[in-house]
């Protein structure tokens, strides 16, 4: 499954989108591409971080805007990942 996120114009491609939340570790994703709606970042939701995601209530992104020092956190609810993903990912027997 991939995961994608949108991001302002202006972001700065060489800091990358952090993603970390409280059971995983932080990681650092490259920007795939810009388009005038704003830059976007994919990438596999693989099972560790699904299951990660499901268990917590938040997770956080960080990022920082081009010739700014200080980065940006922004916090993500999970409320309702669970159901959502069940919904995508019909159990298989």
């Amino acid at each position: 499954m991939i995961f994608e996120v949108l991001l302002p114009l202006q972001i700065d491609l060489a800091f990358g989108l952090e993603m970390s939340s409280e059971n995983i570790d932080p990681k650092t994703y490259r920007f795939v591409t810009c388009v005038s709606q704003g830059c976007l970042v994919s990438f596999e939701l693989d099972e560790p971080l699904i299951e990660s995601m499901k268990k917590n209530r938040e997770f956080s992104l960080r990022f920082r805007m081009l010739n700014d020092e200080d980065s940006i956190l922004a916090k993500v609810s999970l409320k309702g990942f669970s159901r959502a993903i069940a919904k995508l990912n019909p159990i298989k027997s």
